[in-house]
Protein backbone atom coordinates (compact mmCIF):
# COMPACT_ATOMS: atom_id res chain seq x y z
CA UNK A 1 0.00 0.00 0.00
CA UNK A 2 1.35 3.37 -1.05
CA UNK A 3 2.54 5.47 1.97
CA UNK A 4 -0.06 8.78 2.54
CA UNK A 5 1.92 11.65 1.77
CA UNK A 6 1.21 15.70 3.17
CA UNK A 7 3.02 17.98 0.67
CA UNK A 8 3.93 21.83 1.91
CA UNK A 9 3.84 24.39 -0.15
CA UNK A 10 6.32 26.54 1.46
CA UNK A 11 7.00 30.62 1.77
CA UNK A 12 10.28 32.29 2.25
CA UNK A 13 10.34 36.29 3.73
CA UNK A 14 13.10 36.78 2.06
CA UNK A 15 15.34 35.78 4.57
CA UNK A 16 14.21 33.17 6.00
CA UNK A 17 11.05 30.67 6.36
CA UNK A 18 7.16 32.73 6.60
CA UNK A 19 4.93 32.55 9.49
CA UNK A 20 2.52 30.65 7.50
CA UNK A 21 4.73 27.92 6.51
CA UNK A 22 6.13 26.92 10.04
CA UNK A 23 2.56 27.07 11.01
CA UNK A 24 1.78 24.23 8.29
CA UNK A 25 4.33 22.37 9.02
CA UNK A 26 3.34 22.88 12.63
CA UNK A 27 0.36 20.99 11.65
CA UNK A 28 1.13 18.75 9.20
CA UNK A 29 3.64 16.80 11.80
CA UNK A 30 0.58 17.19 14.49
CA UNK A 31 -1.80 15.10 11.82
CA UNK A 32 1.50 12.88 10.98
CA UNK A 33 1.59 11.71 14.81
CA UNK A 34 -2.26 10.62 14.79
CA UNK A 35 -2.07 8.84 11.37
CA UNK A 36 1.43 8.11 10.08
CA UNK A 37 1.95 10.52 7.03
CA UNK A 38 4.76 11.50 6.12
CA UNK A 39 5.09 15.50 5.20
CA UNK A 40 7.41 17.13 2.98
CA UNK A 41 7.92 20.34 1.53
CA UNK A 42 8.64 22.12 -1.70
CA UNK A 43 10.50 25.83 -1.78
CA UNK A 44 10.34 27.91 -4.68
CA UNK A 45 12.78 30.37 -4.19
CA UNK A 46 16.38 31.51 -4.87
CA UNK A 47 17.26 31.78 -0.78
CA UNK A 48 16.18 28.67 0.11
CA UNK A 49 19.52 27.58 1.40
CA UNK A 50 18.71 30.36 4.36
CA UNK A 51 16.75 27.96 5.02
CA UNK A 52 18.50 24.58 5.30
CA UNK A 53 19.16 24.29 8.98
CA UNK A 54 16.29 24.97 9.90
CA UNK A 55 14.02 23.00 7.68
CA UNK A 56 16.25 19.96 8.97
CA UNK A 57 14.93 20.20 12.38
CA UNK A 58 11.79 19.60 11.87
CA UNK A 59 11.30 15.94 11.10
CA UNK A 60 10.26 15.97 6.89
CA UNK A 61 11.07 13.74 4.91
CA UNK A 62 11.26 15.45 1.63
CA UNK A 63 12.55 18.94 0.76
CA UNK A 64 12.06 19.67 -2.75
CA UNK A 65 13.96 22.82 -3.68
CA UNK A 66 13.32 24.80 -6.94
CA UNK A 67 16.62 27.35 -7.04
CA UNK A 68 16.32 28.86 -10.53
CA UNK A 69 12.78 29.82 -10.68
CA UNK A 70 13.21 33.79 -10.63
CA UNK A 71 10.42 36.01 -8.71
CA UNK A 72 7.09 34.56 -8.49
CA UNK A 73 4.95 34.47 -11.19
CA UNK A 74 1.25 32.17 -10.45
CA UNK A 75 1.29 30.57 -13.92
CA UNK A 76 5.19 29.20 -13.89
CA UNK A 77 4.93 28.81 -10.06
CA UNK A 78 1.93 26.58 -10.58
CA UNK A 79 3.92 24.46 -13.28
CA UNK A 80 6.53 23.95 -10.86
CA UNK A 81 4.24 22.44 -7.73
CA UNK A 82 2.10 20.62 -10.25
CA UNK A 83 5.29 18.92 -11.62
CA UNK A 84 6.15 18.24 -7.77
CA UNK A 85 3.07 17.02 -7.16
CA UNK A 86 3.40 14.47 -9.78
CA UNK A 87 6.72 13.10 -8.19
CA UNK A 88 5.45 13.56 -4.94
CA UNK A 89 1.88 11.63 -5.43
CA UNK A 90 0.55 13.78 -1.97
CA UNK A 91 -3.15 13.00 -0.69
CA UNK A 92 -2.95 16.70 1.22
CA UNK A 93 -1.70 19.64 -0.48
CA UNK A 94 -1.32 22.45 1.91
CA UNK A 95 -0.72 25.97 1.33
CA UNK A 96 -0.33 29.47 2.54
CA UNK A 97 -3.82 31.73 2.28
CA UNK A 98 -1.14 34.57 1.41
CA UNK A 99 -1.46 36.54 -1.39
CA UNK A 100 1.03 34.46 -3.54
CA UNK A 101 -0.85 30.91 -1.55
CA UNK A 102 -4.03 32.29 -2.64
CA UNK A 103 -3.15 33.15 -6.44
CA UNK A 104 -1.09 29.45 -6.81
CA UNK A 105 -3.35 27.36 -4.89
CA UNK A 106 -6.52 27.36 -7.30
CA UNK A 107 -4.33 27.11 -10.44
CA UNK A 108 -3.07 23.52 -8.96
CA UNK A 109 -6.69 22.39 -8.44
CA UNK A 110 -7.59 23.17 -11.83
CA UNK A 111 -4.79 21.50 -12.98
CA UNK A 112 -5.39 18.23 -11.41
CA UNK A 113 -9.19 18.84 -11.48
CA UNK A 114 -9.26 18.57 -7.56
CA UNK A 115 -11.37 20.14 -4.89
CA UNK A 116 -9.96 22.92 -3.19
CA UNK A 117 -11.02 24.67 0.26
CA UNK A 118 -9.56 28.25 0.86
CA UNK A 119 -9.21 30.26 4.15
CA UNK A 120 -9.14 27.11 6.60
CA UNK A 121 -9.24 27.76 9.81
CA UNK A 122 -8.74 24.19 10.99
CA UNK A 123 -7.58 20.96 9.57
CA UNK A 124 -8.07 17.08 10.81
CA UNK A 125 -8.04 13.48 9.67
CA UNK A 126 -10.80 11.05 9.66
CA UNK A 127 -11.13 7.65 10.55
CA UNK A 128 -9.59 7.02 6.91
CA UNK A 129 -7.00 9.66 6.81
CA UNK A 130 -9.23 11.81 4.95
CA UNK A 131 -8.65 15.62 5.22
CA UNK A 132 -11.24 17.39 7.08
CA UNK A 133 -11.25 20.90 6.11
CA UNK A 134 -12.77 23.47 8.47
CA UNK A 135 -13.68 26.74 7.61
CA UNK A 136 -16.43 29.49 8.47
CA UNK A 137 -19.33 30.01 6.43
CA UNK A 138 -22.32 32.38 5.97
CA UNK A 139 -20.74 35.31 7.45
CA UNK A 140 -18.98 33.25 9.79
CA UNK A 141 -22.17 32.18 11.33
CA UNK A 142 -21.38 28.38 11.02
CA UNK A 143 -17.84 26.65 10.71
CA UNK A 144 -17.92 24.19 7.69
CA UNK A 145 -16.08 20.54 7.64
CA UNK A 146 -15.55 20.08 3.87
CA UNK A 147 -14.45 16.91 2.49
CA UNK A 148 -12.61 15.86 -0.93
CA UNK A 149 -13.37 12.21 -1.45
CA UNK A 150 -12.65 11.37 -4.77
CA UNK A 151 -10.07 13.61 -6.00
CA UNK A 152 -6.60 13.73 -5.31
CA UNK A 153 -4.66 15.82 -4.03
CA UNK A 154 -7.03 17.43 -1.40
CA UNK A 155 -6.14 20.53 -1.72
CA UNK A 156 -6.29 23.30 1.69
CA UNK A 157 -5.10 27.20 2.20
CA UNK A 158 -4.82 27.45 5.66
CA UNK A 159 -5.94 31.85 7.30
CA UNK A 160 -2.09 32.75 8.41
CA UNK A 161 -1.80 33.16 12.91
CA UNK A 162 -4.70 30.22 13.55
CA UNK A 163 -1.65 27.30 14.01
CA UNK A 164 0.83 27.39 16.01
CA UNK A 165 4.09 26.83 14.50
CA UNK A 166 6.04 23.94 14.64
CA UNK A 167 9.37 23.94 17.08
CA UNK A 168 12.62 23.08 16.48
CA UNK A 169 13.39 19.19 16.86
CA UNK A 170 16.79 18.60 17.85
CA UNK A 171 17.08 14.64 17.34
CA UNK A 172 15.26 14.25 14.14
CA UNK A 173 16.44 11.69 10.90
CA UNK A 174 17.55 14.26 8.30
CA UNK A 175 15.50 15.10 5.57
CA UNK A 176 16.11 13.44 2.08
CA UNK A 177 17.18 17.36 0.12
CA UNK A 178 15.65 16.91 -4.02
CA UNK A 179 16.95 19.63 -6.32
CA UNK A 180 15.17 20.45 -8.81
CA UNK A 181 15.99 22.07 -12.91
CA UNK A 182 13.50 24.99 -13.92
CA UNK A 183 11.63 23.39 -17.21
CA UNK A 184 8.41 25.23 -16.78
CA UNK A 185 6.93 27.40 -19.78
CA UNK A 186 7.88 30.86 -19.78
CA UNK A 187 5.49 33.22 -17.75
CA UNK A 188 2.72 34.73 -19.60
CA UNK A 189 2.62 36.83 -17.06
CA UNK A 190 4.57 40.59 -17.27
CA UNK A 191 5.85 42.93 -14.48
CA UNK A 192 5.10 46.24 -15.40
CA UNK A 193 6.28 48.04 -12.84
CA UNK A 194 6.73 47.86 -8.27
CA UNK A 195 4.95 50.92 -6.19
CA UNK A 196 5.81 49.97 -2.71
CA UNK A 197 3.00 50.45 -0.40
CA UNK A 198 3.28 52.40 2.64
CA UNK A 199 4.98 50.40 5.72
CA UNK A 200 2.24 48.70 7.63
CA UNK A 201 2.45 47.31 11.13
CA UNK A 202 2.65 43.69 11.25
CA UNK A 203 -0.03 43.28 13.56
CA UNK A 204 -0.11 38.94 12.89
CA UNK A 205 3.42 39.17 15.10
CA UNK A 206 2.67 41.41 18.06
CA UNK A 207 3.00 39.93 21.57
CA UNK A 208 0.60 42.86 22.90
CA UNK A 209 -1.79 44.30 20.64
CA UNK A 210 -4.74 47.28 21.25
CA UNK A 211 -7.65 46.85 19.16
CA UNK A 212 -9.90 49.75 18.70
CA UNK A 213 -13.72 49.44 17.84
CA UNK A 214 -17.22 50.96 17.06
CA UNK A 215 -17.05 52.78 20.21
CA UNK A 216 -14.59 55.27 18.98
CA UNK A 217 -16.78 58.56 18.10
CA UNK A 218 -14.23 59.91 15.77
CA UNK A 219 -10.60 59.47 13.73
CA UNK A 220 -8.80 61.90 15.51
CA UNK A 221 -9.43 59.56 18.69
CA UNK A 222 -7.21 56.98 17.34
CA UNK A 223 -4.41 59.47 18.67
CA UNK A 224 -5.00 58.47 22.26
CA UNK A 225 -4.97 54.65 21.57
CA UNK A 226 -1.50 55.43 19.56
CA UNK A 227 -0.36 57.31 22.39
CA UNK A 228 -0.92 54.33 24.67
CA UNK A 229 -0.06 51.67 22.43
CA UNK A 230 3.52 53.68 21.78
CA UNK A 231 3.65 53.51 26.12
CA UNK A 232 2.96 49.97 26.39
CA UNK A 233 5.18 48.93 23.78
CA UNK A 234 1.82 47.37 21.95
CA UNK A 235 0.86 47.40 18.25
CA UNK A 236 -2.71 48.80 17.63
CA UNK A 237 -5.46 47.11 15.16
CA UNK A 238 -9.09 47.86 15.08
CA UNK A 239 -12.21 45.76 13.66
CA UNK A 240 -13.94 46.09 10.45
CA UNK A 241 -16.45 48.79 11.17
CA UNK A 242 -13.11 51.48 11.77
CA UNK A 243 -11.71 50.22 8.26
CA UNK A 244 -15.30 50.52 6.65
CA UNK A 245 -14.84 54.09 8.19
CA UNK A 246 -11.41 55.12 6.99
CA UNK A 247 -10.21 55.39 10.33
CA UNK A 248 -7.68 52.39 9.72
CA UNK A 249 -5.97 50.77 7.08
CA UNK A 250 -7.20 47.44 5.89
CA UNK A 251 -3.85 46.00 7.20
CA UNK A 252 -4.78 46.70 10.88
CA UNK A 253 -8.04 44.92 10.61
CA UNK A 254 -8.60 41.65 12.54
CA UNK A 255 -11.55 39.28 11.61
CA UNK A 256 -12.71 36.97 9.33
CA UNK A 257 -12.01 39.55 6.62
CA UNK A 258 -8.83 40.77 8.09
CA UNK A 259 -6.07 39.14 10.30
CA UNK A 260 -6.15 36.48 12.39
CA UNK A 261 -4.22 37.36 15.31
CA UNK A 262 -1.83 35.36 18.60
CA UNK A 263 -0.94 37.62 20.96
CA UNK A 264 0.30 36.93 24.35
CA UNK A 265 -2.20 39.55 25.56
CA UNK A 266 -4.74 41.34 23.37
CA UNK A 267 -6.75 44.65 24.82
CA UNK A 268 -9.84 45.89 23.50
CA UNK A 269 -11.34 48.67 23.00
CA UNK A 270 -15.54 49.49 22.52
CA UNK A 271 -15.41 46.56 20.41
CA UNK A 272 -19.21 44.54 20.40
CA UNK A 273 -17.65 41.14 19.86
CA UNK A 274 -19.07 39.76 16.84
CA UNK A 275 -18.75 36.27 15.90
CA UNK A 276 -16.53 37.43 12.70
CA UNK A 277 -14.28 39.74 15.19
CA UNK A 278 -14.02 36.38 17.46
CA UNK A 279 -12.53 34.48 14.49
CA UNK A 280 -9.75 36.38 14.12
CA UNK A 281 -8.47 36.42 17.84
CA UNK A 282 -9.30 32.62 19.20
CA UNK A 283 -5.28 32.11 19.33
CA UNK A 284 -4.85 35.35 21.63
CA UNK A 285 -3.22 33.85 24.82
CA UNK A 286 -5.05 36.52 27.02
CA UNK A 287 -7.76 38.56 26.31
CA UNK A 288 -9.04 42.04 28.35
CA UNK A 289 -12.41 43.72 27.12
CA UNK A 290 -13.16 47.30 27.86
CA UNK A 291 -17.01 48.17 26.79
CA UNK A 292 -19.84 50.28 27.79
CA UNK A 293 -22.63 47.84 26.97
CA UNK A 294 -22.57 44.93 30.05
CA UNK A 295 -24.40 42.88 27.16
CA UNK A 296 -21.00 43.08 25.17
CA UNK A 297 -20.26 39.73 22.72
CA UNK A 298 -16.88 40.53 23.57
CA UNK A 299 -17.20 39.66 27.17
CA UNK A 300 -17.76 35.94 26.29
CA UNK A 301 -14.26 35.81 24.87
CA UNK A 302 -12.55 37.17 27.45
CA UNK A 303 -10.54 36.46 30.48
CA UNK A 304 -10.95 39.96 32.15
CA UNK A 305 -14.46 42.11 31.69
CA UNK A 306 -13.80 45.84 32.53
CA UNK A 307 -17.51 47.67 31.55
CA UNK A 308 -16.98 51.18 31.31
CA UNK A 309 -16.70 54.20 28.87
CA UNK A 310 -13.14 54.06 26.92
CA UNK A 311 -13.45 57.48 27.02
CA UNK A 312 -12.46 57.86 30.83
CA UNK A 313 -10.12 54.86 30.86
CA UNK A 314 -7.64 55.00 28.18
CA UNK A 315 -6.73 58.91 29.12
CA UNK A 316 -6.60 57.56 33.11
CA UNK A 317 -4.18 54.96 31.46
CA UNK A 318 -2.40 57.71 29.90
CA UNK A 319 -1.60 59.40 33.02
CA UNK A 320 -0.98 56.56 34.77
CA UNK A 321 1.83 55.17 32.48
CA UNK A 322 3.22 59.27 32.29
CA UNK A 323 4.04 59.27 36.08
CA UNK A 324 5.93 55.60 36.04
Amino acid sequence: MKQKRILIYGETDGVGLSAVTRELIGKSRALAAKSGLEYSLILIHDQAENCRDELSAYGLSRIYIWKDAGDFRADRYADLLADTIRREDPDILLVGGSPEGRSLAPRVAAIFRTGITADCTELALDTENRLIQTRPAFGGNIMAHILTPNRRPQIATVRPGVMPPADRTEYCPSPEWILCRNTARTSAIRLLGIEPADAAEEIDTCSLLLAVGGGLKDKEDLEMFRELAALLGAGLAGSRVLVERGFLPPEAQIGLSGHSVRPRKLITFGISGSLQFRAGIRQAQKILAVNIDPEAEIFRAAHTAICGDLYEIVPELIGQLKEK
